[in-house]
C-alpha cells in the first residue's frame, strides 16, 4: 500500500437529496433530518444505524460500523432529534446510505447561517445564470447598511463583490445574480452584511465555507483550471487542479517542466464524477515523490472519448515558487 498523502482537507460536502443514483457512490455528502428509527445491531452485525427522514425527501439510513464508532458514542442521538451527519453515499439492496466514519461526524442541527441563503437553479445547465436570495436574520434586521455578495469562479483568484437588490415588498429579502458560465466552471459564492459601524458578518454554509454550485460537462471536452497564483510545495502549500471532460471519458494529468520533459503524471482515471469535474491538489513533487525545484511548469491534459478514441487536450502553466527572502 502507497501513502499519497495525509491531512487533505475534505471537499465541500454534496447536500443528498435521497433520489442519487449509483454514480454517487462515495461521494462525500451530508444529512439534514430527523431521527424517525435507531437500531442497535452491534451483536450480530457490528453496526448502528440511524435512519433519518429528510426535509421535503425520504427516509435515509446512516450507518456506523462499530470498527470505527462506539455505539456509546452516539446513543444520545434518539427519535425525534433533528440532526446533521456527514458520510459517503453508499447502496444496500438498492436503497441509498450514508456510511459515517466517526461519531463527530453526526451532531444536533439547530439552524445554520446556510438557512438565510437560497440559489437557484442548483444545478444550472451550461450559460444559465444563478439567483442568490439572501434573508436578512431577525438580529440584523435593525442595522443593516449594505448587503454584499461575493463570488468568483474555479478559473478565479479574487471574489467579485456585488452590492445585492433589495426586495421591493420585503426590506429584510435581497437578491442577485451571478451571470451564466460555460461547461466545467464551478462557482463558489457567500454573503455579507455591513452594519452602521461597519462591522461586517459573512454568511456561508454550515461548515463555514463558501456554498459552491457547477456547470456540468455533457459534451467531450478538455477541461483544465488552474487558478492564477504561484504556490510553495516547500511549506506544504498544495496546488489545486481542476479537470475533466463527460461522464465515462478517459482523463490523463500531466506535469512537464520548462524543457518539455515529463516530470509526474499524477492522474489516470476514467471520470466517474457525475458533472465531470474531478479536483486534485497538487503537492509539487516528482513520479519518485521528490520535491521539484522552483519554477515554471506546464499542466497538460489529455482526455479520451472511450467509445470513439477521439482525443482532446488543454494546458496551463504552474509557477512553483518560495517566499524571498
Amino acid at each position: 500500500i502507497t501513502l499519497l498523502s495525509e491531512n487533505e482537507n475534505l471537499p465541500s460536502a454534496h447536500s443528498l437529496a435521497g433520489n442519487e443514483d449509483t454514480t454517487w457512490i462515495g461521494t462525500w455528502s451530508k444529512v439534514i433530518g430527523t431521527i424517525t428509527d435507531v437500531w442497535n445491531a452491534s451483536e450480530d452485525n457490528h453496526f448502528y444505524k440511524i435512519t433519518a427522514d429528510l426535509d421535503d425527501g425520504p427516509e435515509v439510513d446512516l450507518m456506523f460500523w462499530n470498527s470505527a464508532v462506539s455505539p456509546d458514542s452516539i446513543s444520545q442521538y434518539i427519535v425525534g432529534d433533528k440532526i446533521s451527519c456527514f458520510g459517503v453515499i453508499t447502496f444496500y439492496e438498492g436503497a441509498i446510505q450514508l456510511t459515517c466514519g466517526y461519531a463527530e461526524d453526526i451532531d444536533y442541527y439547530s439552524g445554520g447561517e446556510s438557512d438565510y441563503i437560497t440559489f437557484e437553479p442548483e444545478s444550472p445547465q451550461a450559460e444559465e445564470p444563478v439567483t442568490v436570495t439572501f434573508t436578512v436574520p431577525d438580529t440584523c434586521q435593525n442595522d443593516v447598511k449594505y448587503v454584499f455578495l461575493w463570488w468568483k469562479t474555479n478559473r478565479d483568484y479574487d471574489f467579485i463583490q456585488e452590492e445585492m437588490e433589495q426586495d421591493y415588498n420585503d426590506e429584510n429579502l435581497y437578491k442577485k445574480s451571478i451571470p451564466g458560465q460555460s461547461q466545467g466552471t464551478a462557482v463558489s459564492f457567500y454573503v455579507s452584511i455591513t452594519d452602521s459601524s461597519n462591522n461586517v458578518t459573512n454568511f456561508m454554509t454550515d461548515e463555514n465555507k463558501p456554498f459552491t454550485y457547477s456547470y456540468p460537462v455533457e459534451d467531450f471536452k478538455a477541461i483544465l483550471n488552474i487558478p492564477a497564483k504561484p504556490f510553495n510545495p516547500f511549506i506544504g502549500e498544495t496546488f489545486l487542479i481542476e479537470f475533466g471532460s463527460k461522464y465515462g471519458d478517459k482523463a490523463i494529468l500531466r506535469i512537464y517542466n520548462s524543457e518539455g520533459k515529463l516530470v509526474s503524471t499524477p492522474q489516470n482515471l476514467i471520470v466517474s464524477n457525475p458533472n465531470g469535474l474531478i479536483q486534485y491538489e497538487w503537492n509539487g513533487r516528482d513520479r519518485n515523490n521528490k520535491l521539484l525545484s522552483i519554477g515554471l511548469y506546464y499542466c497538460y491534459l489529455e482526455v479520451i472519448d472511450t467509445e470513439s478514441g477521439a482525443k482532446k487536450t488543454a494546458k496551463a502553466p504552474i509557477v512553483v515558487g518560495a517566499p524571498l527572502k
